[in-house]
């Protein structure tokens, strides 16, 4: 897939920040897959060309699209809670995302279930086409699957200078952080 039309690029400010839920044991700045491993998500290259990091641009977009994301129950259970945290990464410089959703996917005559399709190799195909195009775009915007009022962000590898080094993270087990998104969810804890 060649892309060769002018990308809808959203501008993300230096400053703001991306969120990220993740095991407690590992950085929140992980680009993945692993070298040598085969593409899992959705955006990830279809043959390695490029590392991508998965987030949200709101703790609530990241919560849903790693915790919630699939289960036939409402359910999450206290041990997956203690086991992550919620880390808020800063900006260091704007960076530059495509607009996967809204009026970027006239743009690139895509329908809106592009994004969250099914299979995955549709989307890799898409990202290698967007991260191999000129414009050397950071990353893509796209609407959560599990929440469409909400925004996400994979950055490619080549702009992790653009991420600050996290200076918090918060665990998901403390009931002030959960708490309001499980109420507004629906979504209990066993």
């Amino acid at each position: 897939m060649t892309l060769s039309r002018r990308l809808p690029v959203a501008r993300l400010p230096a400053g703001a920040a991306l969120w990220r839920v993740h095991s407690r044991a590992h950085s929140p700045l992980w680009f993945g897959p692993a070298a040598g491993e085969p593409p899992r998500s959705r955006f990830d290259a279809p043959a390695g060309e490029f590392r991508v990091c998965y987030f949200g641009e709101s703790f609530e977009a990241a919560f849903v699209e790693t915790m919630v994301r699939g289960r036939a129950r409402l359910m999450v259970a206290l041990a997956e809670l203690r086991a992550r945290s919620a880390t808020p990464v800063p900006l260091r410089r704007e960076i530059r995302v495509v607009r996967l959703h809204s009026d970027g996917l006239v743009r690139l005559s895509l329908p809106a279930d592009t994004p969250h399709a099914e299979s995955y190799a549709g989307c890799q195909r898409l990202a290698h086409a967007l991260w191999s195009h000129p414009d050397e775009i950071d990353g893509i915007e796209y609407r959560s699957r599990w929440d469409d009022s909400l925004l996400c962000v994979t950055l490619f590898d080549r702009a992790a200078a653009a991420l600050a080094e996290p200076s918090q993270a918060l665990g998901l087990d403390s009931p002030s952080v959960v708490r309001p998104v499980l109420r507004h969810y629906g979504i209990g804890v066993d």
